[in-house]
């Protein structure tokens, strides 16, 4: 019984537009937030990777 009611509830949600648009904008926010967490951390991997580098660097190199 309760997966009839699932599937029932499914259908009126694909059949009602409003919803579905809902839907989508629940979607594209939650990859929009995966997004910019990708982007947080890859900035911070980039930095360590500039600090490291430039803890490698001569003082001549450094001057440039």
């Amino acid at each position: 019984m309760a997966s009839f009611e699932v599937t029932n509830c499914d259908l009126k949600l694909l059949n009602n537009e409003h919803a579905m648009q809902a839907l989508e904008n629940i979607e594209e926010f939650r990859n929009l937030n995966k997004e910019i967490s990708t982007i947080i951390n890859k900035s911070e991997a980039l930095k360590k990777v500039k600090k490291e580098k430039k803890d490698k660097l001569s003082t001549t190199e450094k001057k440039k």
